[in-house]
Formats: structure tokens, C-alpha cells, sequence
């Protein structure tokens, strides 16, 4: 029986395969490129605002100062259960506090957290589950004060 099928989940991959390929590249971190916050200025606190930020403020102030996202950004990663994260971007010349607007979950066990980031772009990429939806790969730019889907 399993014969008869190998025609069919050929022609399934190549489908699935074309359909990846024609919604066009993948968005990659120098896409997103910016320039990186000098090494001698003097990191800003966070200036926590509002009620979610005072709920997490101590993780707030106790990310590392020296930027590592989106050239002058701290990104701040604490959990929030078993297998879940919660995360923030920090600007380190205003100390303005940018919440991701979702809990990750599940991520891939190969994984040892569901971020790639770099100190050079604004893109972050999601792996796994957001507020416990389908699981997945998602691509934000970090732009205008919060956090959007990346198209480019």
C-alpha cells in the first residue's frame, strides 16, 4: 500500500514546497540592520510606566545594561511557567520598556530559548507557540516603539 502513496507525497512536498517559495525570502537579520549604541555611553534603567511594566519590574532592572538587540536595546527574557517566556525591549539611551505582546511556549526541545536576536538588527525571531497558538517560527521587527510582524 505504502508504494502507491510515494507518487502522492511526492507531488504534496513539491506543492507545499512552491507555495513556500512563492511567498517570497524569508526576512533576515541584515535586512533589519542598525547601527550599534556607542561603547561609551552610560546605559539608561528602565523607566517602568505602566502595570505590566511594574509587574515585571524586577526582571526589568535586572537584565544585563549593555545592549544586545536592535543596536541599542536590551532584551529581557524572564518565565512566566513551565516551558514559557515572556520578554521586553529595553532602550538604553531612554529607558523606554517595549513589551512583546505574547507569552512563547513549546518551543523546539533543541532549542535552549525560543529567541535568535542580534546586537546589529531589529529582527526577532519567535520559535514555537505565542499565547498558546499553533506552533511556528515568527519573524517581528522591532519598530516605532513595539513590536510588528517583519515583511521585508
Amino acid at each position: 500500500m505504502m508504494p502507491r502513496l510515494a507518487p502522492f507525497l511526492f507531488l504534496a512536498s513539491i506543492a507545499t514546497a512552491a507555495r513556500v517559495h512563492a511567498a517570497g525570502p524569508t526576512p533576515d537579520f541584515r535586512s533589519f540592520a542598525v547601527p550599534l549604541m556607542s561603547e561609551s555611553a552610560k546605559p539608561a534603567a528602565p523607566r517602568i510606566l505602566d502595570r505590566a511594566q511594574r509587574r515585571y519590574a524586577t526582571a526589568l532592572r535586572s537584565a544585563p545594561e549593555r545592549p544586545d538587540f536592535a543596536g541599542r536595546y536590551t532584551l529581557a527574557t524572564w518565565g512566566c511557567g513551565a516551558s514559557c517566556v515572556m520578554a521586553a525591549a529595553i532602550d538604553r539611551t531612554s529607558g523606554a520598556v517595549v513589551m512583546l505582546p505574547f507569552r512563547v511556549s513549546d518551543w523546539p526541545p533543541e532549542r535552549e530559548e525560543p529567541f535568535d536576536y542580534r546586537p546589529d538588527s531589529r529582527l526577532l525571531i519567535v520559535h514555537g507557540r505565542r499565547d498558546e497558538g499553533a506552533a511556528g517560527v515568527f519573524r517581528y521587527e522591532l519598530a516605532g516603539g513595539r513590536f510588528r510582524p517583519a515583511t521585508r
